[in-house]
């Protein structure tokens, strides 16, 4: 019983302090960014180093730079050990790189370019097919197919329609055809009809 009651004193204060919640920082794979911090840091945890790497800049300050497409958290410690902050990490694909790459190569078109967790969402107007396949592919460069980065087309093509057709399949017999003064000619596979 006493073992028990050591236990939940001891669970009790890390439950209350699940409630202190830091910044969700969005980050671009490569890049770095700071973040401020609500009292002095003793001590800091990452809970997936692959995917962001933090430094302290000052007491009050973190650096965090990423290193993977993903999310991961980083819980920053008092001296005293109380949780000062928990933050959210969101690390993706650079959005302003792939947006100028695009903008250099096809200067021209309408596209919009936006991170959706791993994925790139292309979306906009693009003047035919061919220039939606080479934008398609030039995003796909900076996408990891291996870790399950897509690229996620919904761009359209100017001026694209579709065309309905209503076709009749029509049986009829030479005879028949004859009676009405039709001729068929089935010479080079096409059929030819002339009247008299």
């Amino acid at each position: 019983v006493m073992l028990l009651m050591g236990v939940m004193l001891y669970i009790l204060p890390v439950d209350a302090a699940e409630g202190v919640h830091g910044p969700t920082v969005k980050i671009s794979l490569g890049k770095a960014t700071t973040v401020e911090l609500p009292g002095p840091v003793a001590d800091i945890l990452v809970a997936d180093p692959a995917i962001a790497d933090v430094g302290v800049l000052r007491s009050d300050r973190l650096y965090v730079v990423g290193h993977a497409v993903g999310s991961t958290n980083i819980l920053a410690f008092s001296e005293t050990g109380d949780l000062l902050a928990d933050i959210a990490v969101h690390v993706r694909v650079d959005e302003k790189t792939v947006r100028d790459t695009l903008q250099e190569f096809f200067p021209k078109e309408d596209i919009t370019v936006r991170t959706v967790n791993e994925d790139v969402v292309l979306t906009g107007m693009v003047s035919n097919p061919s220039t939606a396949n080479k934008v398609r592919d030039m995003a796909g460069r900076f996408v990891d197919g291996a870790a399950g980065q897509t690229v996620v087309d919904l761009m359209t093509v100017e001026g694209e329609q579709q065309v309905m057709l209503k076709v009749k399949i029509v049986e009829a017999n030479r005879a028949a055809l004859r009676e009405y003064g039709i001729e068929p000619d089935y010479g080079d596979s096409r059929i030819t009809l002339t009247g008299t």
